[in-house]
């Protein structure tokens, strides 16, 4: 008998303290969910983990409007799922993001290379004159100013743009070099 009294009175002091937690803004969970949030930002998770990134801006905004019509206990879990969406996609646009920079300078180290060697250092620019060696010029100028683009793109985190103008960019040196050396 004694038993079940103080059962009862633990279960009544345990709503108690769940509802006295319910009953105030969840303060420490925003501030948890916003560092979550920022984190993901910076590791560009609204590029690199769509999914993730997308589910846990639904549950922000369904929390913060949760938190605006002051019903802290809903807002509380759904606060929590989206940390957890931001914390995921932040892990995974992290590695995605790195990936993305290592191929990027996988195709802008030798195209650094091949614009020294195959066409600035190439002995066969010494028989162009005129016309031919002025469009040579220009092109060699383009190249540059898109490697300089390339590099400007990814302090920028414009990623795919980065990658889609190196691609090009290494097209278009071999392109010169097939119509200007004949190689």
């Amino acid at each position: 008998m004694k038993c079940s009294y103080l059962v009862r009175l633990m279960i009544v002091l345990s709503l108690a303290l769940f509802m006295s937690a319910c009953a105030s803004r969840p303060t420490e969970m925003i501030d948890l969910t916003e560092k979550a949030r920022q984190e993901a930002t910076d590791e560009h998770a609204d590029q690199f983990a769509m999914e993730e990134w997308s589910a846990a801006e639904k549950d922000w905004q369904d929390a913060s409007a949760k938190l605006d019509a002051e019903e802290w206990g809903d807002a509380y879990p759904l606060l929590l799922r989206a940390k957890g969406h931001y914390n995921r996609a932040r892990d995974l646009a992290k590695g995605k993001r790195e990936a993305a920079i290592k191929k990027i300078d996988g195709i802008l180290q030798p195209l650094k290379l091949r614009l020294q060697r195959d066409l600035k250092d190439d002995p066969a620019i010494k028989r162009l004159t005129g016309a031919r060696k002025a469009d040579f010029d220009a092109q060699v100028k383009q190249i540059e100013d898109n490697i300089l683009q390339i590099g400007e793109q990814l302090k920028n985190a414009e990623y795919s743009d980065a990658e889609n103008l190196a691609g090009r960019t290494l097209r278009q040196v071999h392109e010169v070099q097939q119509e200007f050396l004949k190689k």
